[in-house]
């Protein structure tokens, strides 16, 4: 992943790669809205501007959405003033270190 900042907001930016290697051109994003009265404006702008496109969730009492967004769409997006941050939406795996002989 690639980290960006675009004055006060921060972006992380995701290059999604198959097992073939291509890079595709989408990936899944959480989008947070400085104001949760901001959002339906944001969203109705989103759609007109990228052909129809709609959040796969929209987070009823938080101001933030998520789906899937081309890196057109999470530049547009950087742009927008009303938007706090953009952040690749992924699973975080975490290990436990083994304990060794000594520890016991």
């Amino acid at each position: 992943s690639l980290s960006l900042s675009l004055d006060r907001v921060h972006a992380l930016a995701c290059v999604v790669v198959d097992r073939r290697g291509c890079t595709q051109e989408a990936a899944s994003y959480i989008v947070g809205v400085k104001d949760v009265g901001d959002k339906p404006g944001l969203l109705g702008e989103l759609e007109e501007t990228f052909d129809g496109w709609k959040p796969r969730y929209e987070y009823a009492t938080m101001s933030m959405f998520s789906g899937s967004l081309s890196p057109q769409q999470v530049s547009w997006l950087l742009g927008d003033d009303r938007v706090a941050y953009v952040e690749c939406d992924g699973f975080v795996k975490m290990a436990r270190r083994k304990k060794s002989d000594k520890e016991l």
